[in-house]
């Protein structure tokens, strides 16, 4: 691994695993005990859906807090939310006070602090790396993260069949705040450097105004949404009906969830360790290849009902999705100007958000009524009508360029 500044890769990457970690367990416990509550598979689709429903609404004003304040600490206070959010939850957990609603409650919290935890990082990322060096540092870190969901989500599926969900839950918090303690040990970074006078001087509406006036400017940073947005919709609705795929569809129990749900995670990890082969491989058919991937992932979900078809299923959309996420969102900071970086991941993070919002409800619905592999198959239709825009997004000229770059430069560097 050849990344300059190892010391700060190597903290944010720890407090990366811890957190992932946390949220693999917290993700596992909290979905099976709705639906082990409730028996109903619409309140799971609410609890993806309503889950990023506050960071739709505040993701357009969170840009614009990262673009004006220090990245760092907002990362950090985002990661100590979640912990204070846990402890709420643990509290309210102690005196009886346990309901579907009460879950949901503690999700949204949770989703909400990510909302900012995650642009702020990334933006915070392209400060303290060379720009050229994010595909190959979101890729490894994406791989380090989703080893922390594999382990955690395998642990969730073991413990919740020995020991109380509570304590399921007391591992996301804690880790969340060993991954803030992580955070602010990384050196500062001076953002003077990369924010210009014109931003201080403005006020926050004339910012948002800005940002947006960018993005129309930059219609390329557009289609790459368009591109990146099915890949969020696909693996969070995936996450959610997974739980019901296994109850109601396989017949199965918890201990196969947490399985299979490891199996998604291995696809992430997988995925992150090979985007750099991938790339140099695909060069500009690397969406087309991606989102291929993740629709035969689909299908299989959809149509097999036969073990060994439902971890392939799993496992391709994991590969296939990362894929579509690290290097559409690399390219991404790499063509947005620094002053842009928080704005341009928010605005990203609404449009990907907002179809998990609007699509998780409606196939928690589907999974209720028809069942979770119908769902599974809905989710075949925006991947088709992605992927065909994928090839006409091939021939862009300045994504030709763009990975042009970024390929003769990891080659030269893998020559010396």
């Amino acid at each position: 691994m050849r990344i300059q500044n190892r010391k700060s890769f190597l903290k944010y990457a720890v407090g990366l695993f811890l957190a992932t970690f946390g949220s693999g367990v917290y993700f596992i416990a909290s979905t099976w005990m709705l639906y082990d509550l409730t028996g109903d598979a619409t309140y799971t689709g609410l609890f993806v859906g309503i889950g990023f429903l506050p960071g739709l609404l505040l993701n357009l004003f969170f840009g614009t807090i990262i673009d004006r304040f220090n990245r760092k600490l907002l990362a950090i206070l985002s990661n100590l939310v979640v912990t204070a959010a846990t402890g709420i939850f643990l509290g309210l957990m102690q005196i009886g006070i346990l309901h579907a609603w009460t879950i949901i409650g503690l999700h949204i919290i949770v989703q909400l602090s990510v909302s900012l935890y995650r642009p702020a990082t990334q933006a915070f990322l392209a400060e303290i790396f060379d720009k050229n060096e994010l595909p190959k540092v979101y890729s490894y870190t994406g791989a380090i993260g989703e080893t922390g969901s594999l382990i955690g989500a395998t642990l969730g599926g073991i413990i919740l069949s020995f020991i109380n969900p509570k304590y399921a839950i007391l591992f996301n918090g804690i880790a969340f705040l060993a991954s803030g303690i992580l955070l602010f040990l990384i050196p500062h970074v001076n953002q003077e450097k990369v924010l210009n006078s014109k931003l201080k001087r403005s006020s926050v509406i004339a910012d948002f105004i800005d940002g947006f006036q960018y993005l129309k400017a930059h219609p390329f940073l557009i289609q790459l949404f368009v591109i990146m947005f099915v890949g969020q919709l696909v693996l969070h609705s995936s996450n959610g009906l997974l739980s019901i795929y296994v109850a109601d569809f396989l017949k199965k129990s918890t201990s196969l969830y947490g399985i299979l749900q490891s199996t998604l995670s291995i696809g992430n990890i997988v995925g992150g360790v090979l985007t750099t082969w991938f790339l140099l491989t695909f060069k500009n058919r690397i969406s087309i290849y991606s989102l291929t991937t993740v629709f035969i992932g689909l299908f299989l979900l959809t149509f097999g009902s036969y073990l060994p078809l439902a971890f392939t299923g799993v496992f391709l959309i994991g590969l296939g999705t990362t894929w579509l996420r690290v290097l559409m969102q690399s390219i991404q900071q790499i063509v947005t100007d620094k002053t842009y970086h928080g704005r341009m991941a928010s605005y990203r993070m609404v449009i990907n958000q907002g179809s998990v919002v609007v699509g998780a409800p409606i196939l928690g619905v589907i999974a209720e009524k028809y069942g979770a592999n119908v769902s599974y198959g809905v989710l075949l239709i925006p991947v088709f009508m992605v992927l065909l825009f994928a090839v006409y997004f091939a021939k862009q000229k300045q994504f030709v360029n763009v990975i042009q770059s970024i390929t003769q430069k990891e080659k030269k560097q893998n020559a010396g």
